[in-house]
């Protein structure tokens, strides 16, 4: 059975997430963002995380929280970018309608 701030991680990586109010209703209770924030790294969900409860939180969620989650989404969108400049990544054209990304170099 999963906690609370388990479930909200799910609830807010589902795509139709604002419809079904799941969000919304754990946002009313006590949750330890502490839980939130590791099980969102833990997944690697926290950019999107960070996203809609920013966007569908509303004053659901303290300040502080949204505060060091985009911190967290600014490092992770950081990090990213500098892997995207790393010249060890070869784009291998495969048939027309797709283009398959192969890394040479172990991480």
């Amino acid at each position: 059975m999963l906690t609370m701030e388990q479930e909200l991680v799910v609830s807010s990586i589902r795509v139709y997430c604002i419809h079904d109010g799941r969000m919304q209703d754990l946002l009313r209770h006590d949750l330890n963002w502490s839980a939130v924030r590791q099980s969102a790294l833990y997944h690697h969900v926290l950019p999107l995380l960070y996203t809609r409860l920013k966007t569908f939180g509303g004053e659901l969620v303290p300040p502080e929280v949204l505060s060091q989650l985009k911190k967290l989404y600014r490092a992770i969108a950081v990090r990213n970018l500098r892997k995207a400049e790393r010249p060890d990544w070869v784009l291998v054209q495969g048939d027309t309608t797709s283009v398959m990304a192969v890394s040479i170099a172990a991480f």
